[in-house]
């Protein structure tokens, strides 16, 4: 085999593994939305459980009604406390679809931090969507790597 037969067989291999990964993102990975549980045993034997909701990463266009829904109905998850670190913006204009996607946490504690992709790129300088939070008699104290709670009666 030629040396120009080799190097023309490893450019298409390389442009064959690369429109398979350009299929993949844009038409299966960013319809795969998904949940992970994780129990952390930290609180004091005869406490009651304490559900902590992470959100990460959301990247929301104006037009992704399937993952505003998908978001919304983690509410079904009833969290005692949400996380939001961020990344909520995908478009300039996902503000709006932001606010709807999160609507049904509105009245849970929680805490957000802007993600690089909110903060960071000139395209996304629009403010990301943070709901007002009521917090009760509870104490949390959040680590990196694990989450610890304490819940306080009243």
């Amino acid at each position: 085999m030629s040396r120009g037969r080799a190097a023309l067989g490893v450019v298409a291999a390389g442009a064959a593994v690369g429109a398979a990964t350009a299929a993949w993102g844009s038409l299966v990975e960013r319809r795969r939305f998904g949940i992970r549980w994780e129990t952390v045993p930290v609180l004091p034997e005869g406490s009651r459980d304490v559900t902590v909701l992470h959100l990460s990463d959301i990247h929301m266009a104006p037009w992704q009604a399937d993952k505003q829904q998908w978001l919304r109905d983690l509410s079904l998850v009833e969290p005692d406390f949400v996380v939001n670190t961020g990344d909520n913006l995908g478009h300039p204009t996902a503000n709006a679809a932001v606010e709807y996607a999160l609507e049904p946490f509105r009245g849970v504690p929680g805490a957000f931090a802007h993600g690089c992709a909110s903060r960071c790129q000139s395209a996304m300088r629009a403010k990301a969507a943070v709901l007002p939070v009521d917090v009760p008699e509870t104490t949390l104290t959040l680590a990196v790597g694990s989450v610890m709670a304490t819940h306080r009666s009243a």
